[in-house]
């Protein structure tokens, strides 16, 4: 037997002309998708994380609080 190597040929115009026939659905499809993908990002309320760390003093040692700093007046 021989070795044939057979290769496809993709016909990009066939193609074309083959979905180009439905394009009033990708039109509309298309136009839902970015209308609802416009509302969501507008009207969805943004959530952030937030993460603290408070550090707890020795009273001897601390940062006096204001109401102590006013009464040294």
């Amino acid at each position: 037997m021989d070795d044939q190597i057979f290769e496809e040929q993709i016909d990009v115009k066939k193609i074309f002309f083959k979905y180009s026939y439905y394009w009033k659905y990708f039109l509309f499809f298309t136009i839902i998708s970015l209308t609802s993908a416009y509302l969501y990002i507008r009207y969805t309320n943004p959530v952030y994380l937030i993460e603290s760390k408070v550090k707890l003093l020795d009273e001897n040692k601390g940062l006096k609080l204001p109401s102590e700093l006013m009464s040294l007046q």
